[in-house]
């Protein structure tokens, strides 16, 4: 009786066990501003489209905005998660005092290519084999397209002449535009000279004829930004301690993006073509491809990545930022997604 008893108690642990194991994950909703449509967001596309997120609980709630200054106001207020920004962002949010926190690498490559118009370019005088150098002193006079004051465009810009010990104010007309269709239409307007945005928006505007991509930090033509880290996922340390399971949920999702983007580069970019629907195939394979490359097979932001960051947006502020990185990121997100995995 005994012996029977231990089988039948056996027999009613492995079907709980198997209960359990299949059942689907808690869910959890998780709000993401985003500005637009770009692959700087490439894993994010992927981990939708695979059906990451699913598999994680996570349901995302994408919210278009005009900046990232205004997705990362979105987290420290408490109406978002997280956020896919610039790197510069989390870091000038901590320089003010804020408390944004960055937990993840989304796009390794500083990707935002400079486009010109046509009538720029022959204004201008710019020719493609040009020294970077001179290609900033010919922009002299010309409109410049940002996404908004203080983002990543406009501080990339701006970056480029002061580097050269030039005002950027004094230089150039700097205007702000929004999105990549946003910019996109102002060229076509003639309302601009150009605008530095992240792919396709750039290569949409040399598909068409319209101009050709002048400076591009991508191809490491640019040396005070070559190896930055670009898009990074970021948060707080009270949202942290508040949804912990949701924030590890997104972490394997990216994780999970990650290892199938470095296995699977065809699938991955048959995925993501359904984010792309207003490029011709041809244009997007171009451009898909490329991309590829800024998708970090490691998640976690290192201390030289933070360190370069900082010395590059101290070329452009009086009050020099003197953070450390334990300011700007919080491991604890990645370490424990990758050790749930294992």
């Amino acid at each position: 009786m005994r012996r029977f008893l231990s089988v039948i108690a056996l027999a009613l642990a492995f079907s709980a066990s198997a209960v359990f194991a299949n059942d689907p994950p808690k869910k959890y909703k998780v709000t993401m501003p985003v500005l637009g449509d770009g692959f700087h967001y490439y894993p994010l596309y992927i981990a939708q489209a695979a059906g990451f997120f699913a598999e994680e609980g996570i349901d995302i709630d994408w919210v278009k905005v005009n900046g990232g200054n205004v997705a990362a106001a979105a987290v420290m207020g408490g109406s978002a998660e997280v956020a896919p920004i610039a790197l510069a962002h989390v870091i000038d949010s901590q320089q003010q005092g804020g408390a944004l926190v960055a937990i993840a690498s989304v796009y390794q490559v500083f990707a935002m290519p400079l486009v010109l118009s046509n009538g720029a370019i022959k204004k201008s005088g710019i020719e493609a084999g040009m020294p970077i150098d001179e290609k900033v002193k010919r922009l002299a006079g010309l409109r410049l397209g940002i996404t908004s004051p203080g983002g990543s465009s406009d501080a990339l810009l701006r970056s480029l002449f002061l580097a050269r010990g030039m005002d950027p104010d004094k230089t150039v007309s700097i205007q702000p535009f929004g999105n990549g269709a946003s910019q996109v239409a102002a060229l076509e307007k003639n309302l601009t000279d150009g605008f530095v945005y992240p792919s396709p928006a750039p290569d949409i505007v040399v598909a068409k004829g319209l101009g050709s991509i002048m400076i591009n930090p991508f191809a490491g033509e640019v040396p005070e930004i070559r190896d930055l880290p670009y898009i990074v996922m970021a948060t707080t340390k009270d949202i942290w301690a508040k949804k912990p399971d949701a924030i590890r949920g997104v972490m394997r999702a990216l994780a999970k993006a990650s290892a199938f983007a470095q296995a699977k580069p065809a699938e991955t970019k048959r995925l993501v073509r359904s984010y792309f629907k207003d490029i011709d195939d041809t244009l997007y394979d171009k451009v898909a491809e490329m991309n590829l490359v800024g998708i970090p097979a490691d998640l976690r932001i290192t201390k030289e990545q933070v360190e370069r960051e900082i010395d590059w947006l101290n070329l452009s502020r009086t009050d020099k930022i003197k953070l450390n990185y334990g300011n700007v990121v919080l491991n604890e997100p990645v370490e424990q997604a990758k050790a749930a995995r294992q």
